[in-house]
């Protein structure tokens, strides 16, 4: 790499070393390599009509052993009203609609659970592709008691509308994690609701008073771009 000749290209090689050295920091330690896999880019398209026996994974990434696997893939089931479904997809649509919480049904990795919390969120992040909006669930909008995976309350599937390759997000957060920045964890899922197939999603950790605990040691803090109010 030749030395920067002026000031624009001092600040664009810091960046750059910067960001080298962050990315090799979140790679795994073992033997350093991308921590997302391969992944057959063949099966992130829009939402479609197919329909899928329940268990069934996408080619490409193996099942999840955990909430937070980047090298695994989830198997997410919405079920719900076919006019509760078309409220999500017109707050997709037209973000200047009051989101209100619906209730269904999920199944995520064969587990039920139960009148969860259902409803959309995000702007410019669903221009591209409103059909296929992105989804929050809180597990305990309807039951305060209620848990969803690894007892947690909040979780956002997010359609990577204005990213197809669907890895620009968790990037991101696994550099800011290695560098030290409090940030969510990601994984994958593939989502239907009821019977028709929306693809890849991406799971993103809610930023919620769990997340600061995690962190902080305690249930306060500033975070950045959480997407929703934290609670």
């Amino acid at each position: 790499m030749q030395a920067p000749k002026s000031s624009v290209e001092s600040i664009v090689f810091l960046l750059t070393i910067a960001l080298a050295t962050a990315f090799a920091a979140g790679c795994h330690e073992d033997d350093k390599t991308w921590p997302y896999g391969t992944i057959d880019v063949g099966w992130f398209d829009d939402a479609g009509d197919a329909t899928v026996d329940a268990g069934t994974t996408e080619p490409g990434l193996p099942a999840a052993t955990e909430l937070f696997d980047p090298l695994g893939i989830h198997e997410v089931q919405l079920v719900v009203s076919v006019a509760v479904w078309d409220k999500i997809v017109g707050n997709a649509k037209d973000h200047h609609l009051v989101r209100d919480w619906h209730q269904a049904d999920v199944r995520i990795d064969g587990k039920l659970y139960s009148k969860v919390g259902l409803k959309n969120f995000g702007e410019g992040s669903q221009i591209g592709n409103p059909d296929k909006p992105n989804i929050r669930i809180k597990f305990n909008q309807f039951d305060d008691s209620a848990k969803g995976p690894e007892n947690m309350r909040n979780l956002r599937f997010k359609a990577s509308g204005s990213d197809r390759s669907f890895v620009r997000e968790p990037m991101f957060y696994d550099m800011a994690r290695a560098i030290g920045v409090a940030a969510p964890r990601t994984s994958f899922a593939h989502v239907r609701v009821n019977s028709k197939v929306f693809g890849l999603y991406q799971v993103v950790e809610h930023a919620d008073k769990r997340l600061f605990k995690r962190n902080f040691g305690n249930n306060q803090g500033k975070n950045f771009d959480v997407g929703d109010t934290c609670n």
